[in-house]
């Protein structure tokens, strides 16, 4: 998921959503795997859906340095194996100008 160039201290948010077209109940832990300070996210830990049942989250990006970052999002099913885990890898790049203007 590229969340694109920003300049150093902007910010981008992306909204998700997780949903549960399964038969039964399932928890989900959503996290980024390799803790990065230029993604976080906004969710509990982990939640359950029921059947049908969809929740949001939003994952921001907000580069403190110039340079390009990645992180890993994790979704993971617990107590069912037989789910696969998924790995979506987030990345975006910060950058400074020497001079730039702000049009409000």
């Amino acid at each position: 998921l590229n969340m694109g160039k920003l300049a150093v201290g902007r910010s981008h948010e992306v909204k998700m959503a997780l949903r549960n077209d399964g038969l039964l109940p399932a928890t989900v832990r959503v996290e980024i795997k390799n803790p990065s300070v230029h993604f976080t996210l906004a969710c509990r830990p982990s939640v359950t859906l029921g059947r049908g049942e969809q929740r949001t989250f939003q994952v921001r990006f907000h580069p403190r340095i110039v340079g390009d970052h990645n992180a890993d999002l994790s979704i993971r099913t617990l107590g069912n194996e037989a789910f696969e885990d998924v790995t979506i890898q987030l990345t975006g790049a910060g950058y400074t100008d020497e001079v730039s203007w702000d049009l409000t």
